[in-house]
């Protein structure tokens, strides 16, 4: 699976490099596709741990890799996650992204007992921020400093 993903990440580096700080450290190059395929054997380690779900997102037609969506950072105490989700460039807009949280949202409150959701973007990121809209979430907060690359002149000159 490294290599579908190295192929989506890197076709669409320089946009996840803007809103996603697992894509900050890639320094302007792609990882080689051993990275990717490292990766997803933590990943699938960390699902049979029911530490982190991720799965990856595939066109139904072609099988191409659409991008991913997980839930992370979970609190089995409380039953609340965190919702990520990325992209590939060439497949923003379409809604398979939508498709997919929404899917991933009602199997994971069905299924594995989870009660709260939450998701986190930058305000600027209005794709992303369109998501949770469309879903219904409800905004709860709105704060500067959660994505480490700063975009606001003022706070880079401090």
């Amino acid at each position: 699976m490294g290599w579908l993903v190295h192929e989506a990440v890197q076709e669409s580096l320089i946009q996840l490099q803007e809103w996603l700080f697992w894509a900050h450290g890639f320094e302007g190059e792609c990882p080689e596709i051993d990275y990717f395929e490292q990766i997803s054997r933590r990943l699938s380690a960390a699902f049979n741990m029911r530490n982190e779900l991720h799965f990856l997102i595939f066109r139904k037609d072609n099988h191409v890799l659409i991008g991913s969506c997980s839930i992370h950072n979970i609190n089995w105490k409380v039953s609340s996650a965190e919702i990520g989700y990325w992209c590939r460039t060439s497949k923003i807009g379409k809604g398979f992204i939508r498709e997919a949280v929404s899917t991933l949202i009602d199997n994971t409150f069905n299924s594995i007992g989870l009660h709260r959701m939450n998701i986190i973007c930058d305000i600027e990121n209005t794709k992303s921020v369109s998501i949770p809209e469309i879903l219904g979430f409800n905004l709860e907060l709105e704060a500067l400093g959660l994505i480490s690359q700063t975009r606001s002149e003022e706070i880079k000159k401090m």
